[in-house]
């Protein structure tokens, strides 16, 4: 008999919780650096394992396929340096070696076709129908009914999946982060929980948490504290699972949000982010009791600050979620709005321009520096970023050629094409 890692009568190791992340209103700790985990991103989690050095060394490459959620004119420009990054780290990765990403789904869930059809590769759903649940003012409940539509009618070769979302800047190479899928690939973890999905932890979901509690078991019915505690303190991005895993969990990611949203207390108490412990909650009806956490997967300037989560250990991702603001002096300014500032936000109903402001000189932030660095040089390399700044749509026929990687993904199509011609 083939065990499963979704067996309920399986074994589990004691759950690391996650007890504390850095964010807008967090105090500031006695101790800030690299090596102190409460800067690294969170306590009791171990920021030592890097399943990242022991993929590449792998003879069995487990390739994965990238899928994107997006709808709207927010992430519109978003989506675009999104891709040119993914496709840059995936040809850096290809030319490495032992190379596990695969292709990539832009997934659009706004029911039509837009004019980034021909750029990237997208599969336009449906969002979630209003006679299910009114739900205007959150637009967030059409991903989950999106990706039950996408493994539906998803043709692709990979057997494993990453959820990513538009503001994830990838900045090296991912390696699949999954351990294990199934027993047999690692016999020696006999009398341990199989690890079914990795994902990057976040402070703010807490489902074990004593007020918490009551609102959980709404959705799981009444289950024990240990029970709460295997609930992973995740939302669906970034996360690696099996598309079989996917196949029975996004209906039930679904049908748990949309449960969420019309709940009152749940949905008040919750708020922006109730479909990420929608997500987390379907995970664990589903069966998934084990996520392994992984705080370098994913770095959120300006509270990480290096590429370097500690000695030796890269963040993958810049996650561009919060604003950043700095006196001219280089000093951060948290709550307060800086004299130089980045914030996506500003940009909800425009492109961001070329060229961005580089942050001041003396500012130590390399993560923040990093990612004005990034998108100057994606704009920069995307012909006609101008004209998409000033109309919002995207323009072909300016006269520029492609800059950047995009040159040289160019210059290779074109070789390609020609030894073709003459084969």
């Amino acid at each position: 008999m083939t065990a499963r890692c979704s067996a309920r009568n399986m074994s589990l190791p004691k759950q690391r919780i996650l007890i504390a992340m850095p964010h807008p209103e967090a105090s500031k700790p006695a101790k800030q650096g690299r090596s102190c985990p409460w800067t690294s991103g969170t306590m009791d989690v171990d920021i030592n394992a890097n399943p990242g050095g022991a993929l590449t060394e792998k003879k069995d490459l487990r390739i994965y396929h990238t899928v994107t959620s997006a709808q709207g004119t927010a992430v519109h420009w978003q989506i675009r340096i999104h891709y040119y990054w993914f496709k840059k780290q995936k040809h850096k990765c290809q030319q490495q070696g032992n190379c596990e990403m695969g292709g990539f789904t832009r997934l659009l869930h706004s029911g039509k076709a837009d004019d980034l059809m021909d750029e990237l590769p997208t599969m336009v759903v449906d969002p979630l129908p209003s006679d299910m649940v009114e739900h205007s003012w959150y637009i967030v409940l059409n991903r989950p009914y999106a990706f039950v539509q996408w493994v539906k009618k998803a043709k692709i070769p990979e057997k494993y999946v990453l959820m990513a979302e538009p503001d994830h800047i990838m900045i090296r190479p991912i390696p699949n982060f999954m351990t294990s899928d199934a027993p047999a690939a690692f016999p020696f973890l006999l009398a341990e929980a199989l690890i079914c999905a990795a994902a990057f932890p976040f402070f703010y979901i807490e489902p074990a948490k004593k007020e918490n509690q009551a609102i959980t078991m709404k959705f799981t019915g009444q289950i024990s504290k240990k029970q709460l505690d295997e609930i992973a303190p995740i939302g669906n991005s970034p996360t690696f699972m099996t598309l079989s895993d996917m196949e029975k969990t996004m209906p039930l990611w679904m049908n748990t949000s949309i449960a969420i949203f019309k709940d009152q207390e749940a949905s008040k108490a919750w708020g922006w982010v109730q479909e990420m412990y929608g997500f987390t909650i379907a995970l664990w009806l589903a069966g998934i009791k084990h996520v392994d956490l992984y705080l370098h997967m994913m770095s959120q300037p300006p509270w990480d600050m290096h590429e370097e989560m500690s000695p030796g250990k890269f963040f993958h991702i810049i996650h561009y979620t919060y604003g950043m603001d700095y006196k001219l002096t280089g000093e951060f300014t948290p709550g307060k709005f800086g004299e130089w500032r980045f914030d996506k936000r500003s940009y909800s109903g425009r492109p961001i321009p070329r060229h961005l402001g580089a942050p001041p000189e003396k500012m130590d932030n390399d993560l923040v520096r990093l990612l004005i660095n990034s998108f100057n040089e994606a704009t920069e390399a995307i012909p006609c970023w101008d004209k998409y700044t000033e109309t919002g749509s995207v323009v072909t026929d300016c006269g520029e050629k492609a800059g950047g990687f995009l040159a040289i993904e160019a210059l290779q199509k074109n070789i390609s094409s020609s030894s073709n011609a003459t084969a």
